[in-house]
């Protein structure tokens, strides 16, 4: 899962590699203004699951 990182992150390097196995992503939204939310919201925007709940993930590992 992503909270949070800037569009050339070592977390999205990360994500990658994770999508490149077949793992599933999360990505929390973020303020479209804060640098810091670019990288997660460019995830979501690419297929990561969109997570702003802990409802969330668990309906995903059951």
């Amino acid at each position: 899962m992503i909270p949070e990182a800037e569009e050339r992150s070592g977390a999205l390097v990360t994500a990658s590699y994770a999508v490149e196995f077949n793992r599933e992503v999360f990505a929390v939204p973020g303020n479209i203004f804060a640098l810091g939310s670019n990288g997660g919201n460019s995830l979501i925007s690419e297929g990561a699951k969109l997570v702003y709940l802990p409802q969330h993930i668990i309906e995903e590992i059951q």
